[in-house]
């Protein structure tokens, strides 16, 4: 690590262009996976498999996680609940006496005692000094490729110029992006300056069009790197046998993402269905909602918000009702520094290995009731209004699989209400305990309850039982 800074200090005093052996255009097809604001751009887990081969330590892999515990296989990709071992072994190898569970090849791996151990954490050293000219000038043009570091807004994510110049920075969390961009353009040995270059020409492969399958409307503009922090569709089943009912519930909402390739900006007509079948007892629940939803995301390193807004037709066919209604949410996220994390946005690292992660969304709505139907709280409202939120915290321990992909979510949702309605406040509390591998987002397992009104149909739920989920 200290070679790294040094060489970058250097080349910030006099700027040459070093070659990185690690970014060449014969690498760009290994590398160039990712699609960052609609460019090209380097996936790091491929870039930190790259230099760990070179450096010739792959067979030091042993597909060991940090507590020691090994799964029998190598990890490839990083997830939220733990680093790949290539970049694992990449973000630890500059240390120089390194803890137990620090140890750039994990915890079974120990330098001392593994001479070539210790050559090939050297050698990762001496490739990610490759990488300091990047990191100070910004660019690296190797043929017809030009690799250009790129600091995406997010929040949390302003660095130092010092800590920019240290190439541990691309994977140690610090949100830097290498983008991959084929025009031919020449720069002048040691500039920092971007090229002009021509406006892009605009074509339908600036749009992604992506289904979408969630639990709420609010939750389907969540980027699929973030799919666990999204509600996910339910089929659950519970029994009662003390008043000897039985439940079946459905809960889904399927969409299709178009937007820019950027995300800053999306829509999203979908269709959204809730279905909750009581035998043995009144309380039956059946909606279908056909709507729009228009999402924009804004980011500053202190700062950002997600904002929906979404146009629905509510059809309560269980109690005859139909309303039309238009509803904003909005998530903020908030910086608290490097030793807290973002509040809101993000995951807080208060009790480690304990990550916490609030999440607020602030709720307003106006809604037209065109039948009331046998809704006794719509009989005798034309329009009314909501406004309030809804506050969770998800809670899991980042010890490494199994136990990191157990999370527990407890949640209210409370909605003030005006107009002619008959009711004066909407409130339902949840929580589940669910098993969603990060290898396979896609698919849970969860103990869940739900406890109040619904929103939309003013009806009341207790509803404990095991669920499905299902996210894409």
């Amino acid at each position: 690590m200290r070679r790294s800074i040094a060489v970058a200090l250097l080349l910030s005093a006099f700027p040459v262009t070093v070659r990185a052996e690690t970014l060449t255009e014969a690498n760009r097809a290994q590398l160039c996976s990712r699609i960052y604001s609609g460019k090209a751009a380097v996936n790091l887990d491929a870039l930190a498999l790259l230099i760990v081969t070179k450096a010739g330590a792959t067979m030091l892999l042993d597909g060991a996680n940090s507590g020691g515990a090994r799964d029998g296989a190598i990890q490839l990709v990083s997830t939220s609940a733990s680093l790949s071992e290539p970049v694992y072994a990449v973000v630890n190898a500059g240390r120089s006496s390194p803890a137990t569970a620090n140890r750039p090849f994990g915890p079974n791996v120990d330098l001392s005692a593994n001479e070539a151990a210790a050559i090939a954490s050297a050698a990762i050293t001496e490739e990610l000094a490759e990488l300091a000219s990047l990191m100070v000038t910004n660019v690296h043009v190797s043929g017809s490729v030009t690799y250009r570091l790129m600091r995406p807004l997010t929040v949390g994510s302003r660095l130092a110029r010092a800590e920019a110049a240290n190439p541990l920075s691309l994977f140690a969390g610090a949100g830097l992006v290498i983008t991959c961009e084929t025009e031919s353009v020449t720069i002048a040995e040691g500039s920092t300056t971007e090229p002009l270059k021509p406006a892009p020409t605009p074509s339908s492969s600036s749009i992604a069009l992506r289904p979408v399958l969630r639990g709420s409307v609010k939750d389907l503009a969540i980027a699929s790197d973030d799919l666990k922090d999204a509600e996910a569709a339910t089929i659950a089943y519970s029994e009662d046998r003390i008043v000897r009912t039985t439940t079946f519930e459905l809960d889904a909402v399927a969409g299709l993402r178009i937007g820019p390739k950027s995300g800053a900006f999306e829509l999203i007509p979908y269709l959204s269905y809730e279905r909750k079948a009581i035998t043995g007892e009144e309380g039956d629940i059946e909606t279908l909602s056909p709507g729009l939803l228009a999402g924009w995301h804004y980011r500053t390193p202190e700062f950002g918000f997600d904002a929906r807004m979404e146009g629905s037709f509510i059809d309560d066919m269980e109690q005859g009702s139909h309303q039309g209604k238009i509803r904003l949410y909005v998530d903020p996220a908030i910086w608290l520094g490097r030793d807290i994390g973002t509040l809101f946005g993000g995951n807080l690292q208060i009790f480690s290995p304990l990550l916490l992660r609030p999440k607020l969304t602030l709720i307003a709505d106006a809604s037209k009731v065109w039948r009331a139907g046998a809704s006794e709280e719509l009989a005798e409202a034309e329009n009314y209004w909501g406004f309030g939120g809804d506050l969770s915290l998800r809670a899991r321990l980042n010890v490494g699989s199994p136990i990191s992909n157990f999370v527990i979510t407890g949640g209210v949702r409370h909605l003030e209400l005006r107009g002619g309605i008959g009711l004066r406040h909407a409130r339902r509390w949840y929580g589940s305990l669910e098993f969603a591998p990060d290898t396979f987002p896609y698919l849970g397992l969860a103990l869940e309850f739900n406890d109040g009104r619904n929103d939309d149909t003013f009806q009341r739920e207790d509803t404990y039982g095991l669920a499905l989920r299902l996210r894409y």
